[in-house]
């Protein structure tokens, strides 16, 4: 996931040198704010669902079945 989040951190600073040079955000920039939005929403549900597996695992393992 640290790889996941230091690639897009690439793609905003990208986006941000690209804003700063002409000034404008043209089309191309634009769809490459969205599918960063869009891949930092699939992260934080990534972690979302890995947060409640474990703590799904630990009930399950603090609670004694017999």
């Amino acid at each position: 996931m640290i790889i996941q989040v230091a690639r897009i951190g690439n793609n905003i600073n990208q986006i941000a040198k690209h804003v700063n040079i002409d000034k404008v955000i043209d089309c191309v920039v634009l769809k490459q704010i969205i599918d960063i939005n869009k891949k930092l929403d699939n992260l934080m549900l990534q972690k979302q669902k890995s947060k409640k597996l474990s703590m799904l695992v630990k009930f399950f393992k603090t609670k004694k079945w017999w």
